[in-house]
């Protein structure tokens, strides 16, 4: 699939180009299903979860929301969770393993190379990485640099 199909079919679901930010400390499970079912990408940052763990855990509260959701007939926008790649994260090769396991639907990764990403990306994760400079705040996946999709 093209670059531009892949977009698209990850802002389909959007009804306003709005990504709820992956805050510290801030974003969880519960905001990341509501900013989703209310047409928003939802996001968190994996150190919110104290232990690779928990964050297994609200990997799968999120997608087990977000199914229920869609059992009901409602289209949930797609969700992302934010990896620190930087060389300091003692816990990046249990994380990446998780993301091998439950695929989120976009990777944003921070503070490091994208490059530790690369093998989850080809096993069907998409990854994304912030450009620096970006001049437009509507839409976001568009101003997003992509790498190795």
């Amino acid at each position: 699939m093209q670059l531009t199909q892949r977009i698209d079919t990850l802002t389909s679901t959007l009804r306003t180009p709005i990504v709820a930010a992956p805050m510290f400390l801030v974003s969880g499970p519960d905001l990341v299903v509501a900013a989703c079912r209310a047409g928003a990408m939802g996001a968190f940052p994996a150190p919110n979860c104290r232990t690779a763990e928990q964050l297994d855990e609200w990997l799968t509260t999120i997608t087990s929301s977000l199914d229920e959701i869609r059992a009901l007939g409602e289209t949930p926008a797609p969700w992302a969770l934010n990896l620190i790649t930087h060389s300091s994260n003692a816990r990046l090769a249990e994380d990446l393993t998780l993301v091998a396991k439950h695929q989120p639907p976009v990777v944003i990764t921070a503070l490091g190379s994208p490059a530790p990403v690369s093998p989850v990306a080809a096993r069907g994760a998409r990854r994304m990485t912030p450009s620096i400079g970006a001049t437009s705040a509507r839409p976001m996946l568009i101003t997003v640099r992509t790498v190795g999709i």
